[in-house]
């Protein structure tokens, strides 16, 4: 079982560390005044969350961490992101709503204003190819503002080829060029499945045939009980 946790583990790090380290710049130079937004790109399944979740766990204590997720609804509710990095920064987002009588620029304008206030802050937006137009349109707003703020805005967002993904793509791209790093999550290469195959006692040839190197289902085969039935967890994904 220790076996099994240590592959998972190495599974969704191996060949990150560049992304990590230009995470951890961006946040640097968030801290002297020099903010942007870091758009974390990769097909479903690449480790785009488990690289967000390693990189916010290094935060410092000078650092605001504020986090929020976009829900596949079949009608997302306007500003759900907004909502949640609202309560983490203890602002009351209803009574604010009803105090701009439901006007979004003067809203986004408060919202930049009370994250300024934090200090060095990392605002955290998952799986933005999900997002309502409202939020679509804070980010707009926060991005072309964000270069002389304290705030590194990270997002997290699929590379196919959905309606979403285009209107985050449409998003990012009326954002200033130089207020936007898009970072790859890419797929785990031939030699880092067959490293972590061979910790696993695996067949990593058939491994990596299989998954492409697709860090998650790499991590399900890997830490599958049997070598001849695929996971129940893997068929599920599949099937979503």
């Amino acid at each position: 079982m220790a076996k099994f946790r240590l592959v998972r583990e190495l599974t969704m790090l191996l060949e990150r560390q560049t992304q990590l380290r230009q995470l951890e710049a961006l946040l640097a130079d968030a801290a002297q005044g020099r903010g942007r937004v870091a758009a974390l790109a990769g097909e479903a399944g690449a480790g785009k969350t488990t690289l967000a979740e390693a990189f916010m766990s290094h935060v410092g204590q000078g650092v605001t961490l504020l986090r929020s997720a976009c829900e596949d609804l079949s009608i997302p509710d306007p500003l759900g992101p907004l909502y949640d990095l609202a309560r983490e920064a203890q602002w009351e987002l209803p009574r604010a709503i009803d105090d701009r009588q439901g006007q979004k620029l003067p809203l986004f304008s408060d919202a930049l204003d009370i994250f300024e206030a934090k200090g060095p802050s990392l605002l955290v937006i998952e799986d933005l190819h999900w997002a309502d137009d409202a939020t679509l349109d804070f980010v707009r707003f926060l991005g072309r503002r964000i270069a002389n703020s304290h705030i590194l805005l990270l997002i997290t967002a699929r590379t196919d080829r959905s309606e979403g993904q285009m209107r985050v793509r449409r998003a990012l791209g009326e954002i200033p060029t130089g207020n936007v790093v898009r970072i790859e999550v890419p797929l785990l290469s031939e030699a880092a499945v067959l490293s972590l195959a061979e910790l696993a006692d695996r067949d990593g040839g058939a491994i990596y045939r299989a998954t492409a190197g697709n860090a998650f289902f790499v991590t399900e085969l890997l830490t599958a009980e049997s070598d001849t039935a695929l996971p129940a967890s893997v068929r599920d994904a599949v099937l979503a």
